[in-house]
């Protein structure tokens, strides 16, 4: 879509530029699971595994550059299509799998007048 700067004078900014074959086409698929133990009132565990896999396909026309009527581009560049749009298209297609695992040690600790908490944590993850 044209920034609004780039709008060829008298079209509104509510304009959309945009082909009947755009589409986007998603899908996105998560697990997860939480495992914890609490030892006693002041120390736990807590194993967090997470799979997730996710691929989007999309296609789309868009407006890009406007040439005013003196041959210029916003940036001031000049271009030879005067009073005119030049439009794109792009397309793309992702996908991927991302494994994640979360061990926290969660603690407190009373060291004189002061309570501690403290958490230590480990995080590995792996995206493809």
């Amino acid at each position: 879509m044209l920034a609004y700067y780039d709008l060829p004078k008298g079209v509104s900014i509510k304009t959309a530029y945009a082909h009947p074959d755009d589409y986007v086409k998603g899908n996105f698929n998560s697990l997860r699971s939480v495992m914890g133990y609490e030892f006693d009132h002041t120390r736990s565990i807590k194993l967090t595994n997470m799979y997730r896999k996710a691929n989007q396909n999309f296609d789309h026309f868009y407006a890009g550059n406007y040439c005013n009527l003196d041959g210029k581009l916003s940036n001031g560049n000049l271009c030879n299509y005067k009073g005119k749009l030049k439009f794109r298209r792009s397309w793309q297609e992702t996908w991927n799998k991302t494994y994640s695992n979360t061990l926290d040690l969660v603690g407190k600790f009373d060291t004189s007048s002061i309570i501690d908490d403290m958490l230590i944590g480990v995080e590995y993850n792996i995206e493809k």
